[in-house]
């Protein structure tokens, strides 16, 4: 009896200790919290394959977004304000003159539906998934997960900003510059 009382003991302790082991490996091996991939900030957003930054061409909500030459300091209507929103990856990307929201319009889901500014209302389309792609990053819309890219690959001033299936192409990678 004195030698069962001893391994249940033995038993236990082992127990506790694998208890213990398997907690700290299951601690270590959770990943940290990432920082989210844009600080709060204002930046100039340029496209990867036109070199031309992000705009808009006036203060109305619905006014299409397009690319054209960077401004020297950036124009104030080159000029966007990242908000996160949860702590990881989800944005409100807003102009930084006016404080509309770059969204979707019409909360379209197709290819091809394109980028406007839009009063800020917290829904889906107004709301950007930022993370890396190529030799930037991208954005990708939360209502219908199509990336942020340019119309036809354009290099030209003017062209607008539309959605796309993500495919990782040149037109839909983004760098931001600090204004």
């Amino acid at each position: 009896m004195k030698f069962g009382h001893s391994m249940r003991r033995v038993g236990v302790a082992a127990a506790l200790v694998l208890a213990s082991v398997a907690a700290t490996v299951s601690v270590a091996a959770s990943p940290a919290s990432a920082a989210p991939p844009v600080a709060d900030g204002v930046y100039a957003i340029v496209n990867v394959n036109s070199g031309l930054c992000l705009g808009t061409s006036g203060f109305n909500p619905g006014t299409v977004i397009t690319q054209s030459t960077c401004l020297p300091g950036t124009g104030i209507l080159q000029r966007w304000r990242f908000r996160n929103l949860n702590g990881a990856d989800a944005y409100e990307i807003t102009v930084w003159a006016g404080g509309l929201c770059l969204a979707i319009g019409g909360s379209r889901l197709d290819n091809g539906a394109g980028a406007v500014q839009w009063r800020c209302a917290g829904i889906a389309d107004q709301t950007w998934h930022v993370g890396p792609s190529g030799a930037g990053l991208a954005f990708v819309n939360a209502n219908s997960r199509k990336c942020l890219a340019i119309g036809a690959s354009s290099t030209s001033p003017g062209a607008w900003a539309i959605q796309w299936t993500c495919v990782g192409a040149p037109d839909q990678q983004w760098v931001l510059r600090p204004v």
